[in-house]
């Protein structure tokens, strides 16, 4: 999890939570990160937390993407708290370093496996998650780490 700072000119700045390992940037409605503009493309960038850091990676070259003011060709990273990835005219930080676990996001009751847990599942697709069943025993054995 890790959360992203988006400023731009003429609008307020506004902060996204990305609870998932990897999170879209980019004008299409499936992106946790929406930017507009005519340079900006439906999947433009994809911000991915791994065990050293955030990193990001260009999927189109619409508009470069520069972290710093270097030019980032394909990925760069780790991310930093005070790296300055710029879009066109859209400036992201990146707040949270991503956390280190296998905690799952969610969870919802299951009648018949005991509890269904939502997982990170970003190798599955971008930003993706899934669902997966699990006995109440290690239920509660990942609550208590939760919890502590």
């Amino acid at each position: 999890m890790f959360e992203v700072l988006i400023e731009t000119a003429n609008r307020d700045p506004r902060q996204v939570r990305c609870l998932n390992t990897a999170c879209g940037i980019g004008r299409g409605e499936d992106n946790l990160v929406m930017l507009q503009g005519w340079n900006i493309a439906r999947e433009h960038a994809t911000l991915s937390a791994r065990r050293n850091g955030v990193f990001i990676e260009v999927l189109s070259a619409r508009a470069p993407i520069a972290v710093n003011g270097n030019r980032v060709q394909s990925e760069h990273g780790p991310l930093h708290r005070d790296d300055l990835v710029t879009i066109g005219a859209y400036r992201l930080r990146v707040l949270a370093d991503p956390v280190e676990s296998e905690v799952p996001v969610t969870t919802r009751a299951s009648s018949t496996t005991g509890v269904v847990m939502r997982c990170r599942a970003g190798e599955r697709g971008r930003g993706t998650t899934g669902y997966r069943a699990v006995s109440a025993a290690a239920y509660s054995r990942v609550w208590s780490v939760m919890s502590k």
